[in-house]
């Protein structure tokens, strides 16, 4: 079952190691501010408020607004030697992989072998991953929603400071989405604890 999962898994993100470069809608932006992020950071500004060449070289205040998370991902993922271009897929993947094994980890605290593995590849096959991945480029809502399976996994085994780190995820990977999950994870823990 393991085996199965991580078959589609990896056919499903086959596309994110590859040498060439996916165009989508906020995938150029992605790798633009992961630029101008990974330039503050070198420059010693751990938690960066300007992008100093956006704006025609007069600055814009973007990482005031912009959630955080992914960009340090990315600046990892550039620190190591990735092009900015591969830690734009590479972060996709990492929030794609992590939310699917998470997913696992949190249907196997209540059913069998068999039924989490299905339950973890019918959720790692909802179209909406490929539309958010391959189509918008949304950095930010895949690791949102890598969280959120962290959170699902830190309620159910009662995990109170990991709950409290997976929502502080949420908000810095993608803060709409925290507006969304909040009330969904809310509701989960009243019927569930």
């Amino acid at each position: 079952y393991i085996f199965l999962l991580v078959v589609v898994v990896l056919y499903a993100s086959w596309p994110l190691f590859q040498p060439r470069f996916i165009p989508t809608h906020d995938g150029e932006y992605h790798i633009i501010r992961y630029s101008e992020f990974y330039g503050e950071l070198a420059a010693g500004h751990w938690f960066p408020r300007w992008a100093p060449h956006l704006n025609s070289g007069y600055g814009l205040p973007l990482f005031i607004f912009h959630y955080p998370f992914p960009n340090y991902v990315g600046a990892f993922f550039r620190a190591i030697g990735a092009s900015f271009v591969d830690s734009v897929k590479l972060t996709l993947a990492v929030g794609y992989i992590s939310a699917t094994a998470l997913c696992f980890v949190w249907l196997r605290r209540r059913f069998s072998w068999f039924a989490s593995a299905v339950g973890a590849v019918v959720f790692a096959m909802v179209p909406y991953w490929f539309v958010d991945i391959y189509v918008r480029g949304s950095v930010g809502e895949v690791l949102a929603i890598a969280f959120l399976m962290f959170s699902f996994v830190a309620l159910e085994y009662n995990k109170r400071h990991l709950l409290a780190l997976s929502l502080a995820g949420i908000v810095v990977s993608h803060n709409i989405s925290a507006m969304m999950f909040f009330a969904m994870l809310l509701v989960y823990a009243f019927f569930r604890k």
